[in-house]
């Protein structure tokens, strides 16, 4: 038996394919990321950071004025050093960021935000420029291990997260929390190292590939997408088929 039996992959590529029509809108090209601008790119930087630990930020700092004023790429280069943690950190401690301590200089979260628009603004042409440097590389793991030891703060799972958002990879799945619990539920047993240790990741990955993905005939992005985003239907579906079969047993 592999890492996904077969009774499980069946029922994962089920509702990949039931749900995969209404997923559409979040699916991102590859290679959208050449549409984008500094600050489009910047700010998803920002946001992965900010989603560590609990993505229900996500949808205060979309939606809030100032941040998106404040966190602006090309505003916040202008600031000398110092102002740039404060505003940063007023941002995140006001918008229910989780993991931000009450002084900037004791936050995780700040520091990582303000190690990543310094190292951006070294590369020539900026976060665009970057995306460039990396798109080279053709391995899209090895796009997102470069990922991960260029930006603070952002891992295994995160790397591969801001990759699809960007339409950098098409072969990537950001293993959460959410996912993790889905897999659980549909018989899969999920290593206890499966989201911080790198050959154990990459094995559940793939095994996602090959016997979910692709017979579903989506690519790893569109699966990711398909289980984050419709987490709470495929989660209540999988229990009830749970039930329906320890009643039978």
């Amino acid at each position: 038996m592999g890492l996904i039996p077969d009774a499980s992959a069946a029922k994962l590529i089920d509702v990949t394919k039931a749900y995969r029509s209404r997923t559409r809108r979040h699916f991102r090209r590859l290679g959208a990321w050449r549409r984008l601008s500094n600050n489009d790119i910047w700010m998803r930087c920002v946001y992965q950071v900010a989603v560590v630990g609990n993505s229900a930020c996500l949808a205060q700092l979309h939606a809030s004025r100032s941040a998106q004023v404040t966190l602006q790429f090309e505003r916040l280069i202008r600031l000398a050093p110092g102002k740039r943690a404060t505003a940063v950190h007023r941002i995140l401690r006001t918008h229910s960021v989780r993991y931000v301590s009450k002084r900037p200089s004791e936050c995780h979260k700040t520091r990582a935000v303000i190690r990543n628009l310094s190292f951006l603004i070294s590369v020539p042409g900026g976060p665009r420029g970057y995306l460039r440097q990396l798109a080279t590389e053709k391995d899209e793991n090895e796009r997102a291990r470069q990922l991960g030891k260029d930006l603070h703060y952002i891992k295994l799972k995160g790397s591969r997260d801001l990759m699809a958002e960007l339409g950098l990879a098409r072969n990537v799945v950001a293993l959460d929390v959410r996912l993790l619990n889905l897999l659980r539920l549909a018989g899969v047993r999920v290593s206890s190292k499966a989201q911080n240790h790198e050959t154990t990741y990459r094995r559940l990955q793939d095994a996602l590939l090959e016997h979910v993905a692709k017979p579903a005939g989506v690519n790893g992005v569109q699966l990711d997408r398909i289980l984050f985003n419709n987490y709470d239907d495929i989660s209540s579906l999988l229990n009830t088929k749970q039930r329906k079969l320890t009643a039978v047993d």
